[in-house]
């Protein structure tokens, strides 16, 4: 394990909320703030930062909550940009609950891919490599004096 004096603030912070979301086996709706936004953004930022929104949405997150929860999370800790861009995206899939039809958005995705770039045609993936939005986290985190030691 990790020397404690290794780790930043933010890894602490993100450890504890994801023991916390262990503690509730997992399931988002039970996780309580700020816990709840901890574990939305770092699991959404991962993705994201690993191929864009076109990772974001290849796959489902566990239980598929509504993709509304992760704009709000990027909204609530000052990312208005990345929740417009996830917000307008899945505008763009045309479905009622698209966090629950993965197949319906990788057809939708495959049939927008811009071979070059490898992104989705009209979609903002200025949010893959942010590295603003770990700051933004760790500052939301700490107003809410959240110490990432329980």
């Amino acid at each position: 394990m990790p020397n404690k004096e290794d780790s930043s603030p933010l890894d602490s912070l993100i450890d504890a909320a994801f023991a916390r979301f262990a503690e509730v086996d997992f399931e988002l709706s039970k996780l309580e703030e700020p816990a709840r936004t901890m574990v939305i953004i770092t699991s959404a930022q991962g993705r994201i930062d690993n191929g864009g929104l076109r990772c974001f949405f290849e796959g489902d997150f566990p239980g598929t909550p509504p993709y509304s929860l992760f704009e709000e999370a990027y909204a609530r800790i000052g990312c208005a940009t990345i929740s417009a861009a996830i917000k307008d995206a899945v505008r763009s899939f045309g479905l009622a609950s698209p966090e629950s039809c993965v197949e319906e958005r990788r057809a939708y995705m495959n049939d927008h891919l811009d071979e070059e770039s490898q992104a989705i045609r009209g979609w903002d993936d200025r949010g893959c490599g942010d590295t603003t939005v770990w700051s933004k986290l760790v500052q939301w985190a700490l107003e809410r004096k959240v110490d990432g030691t329980d």
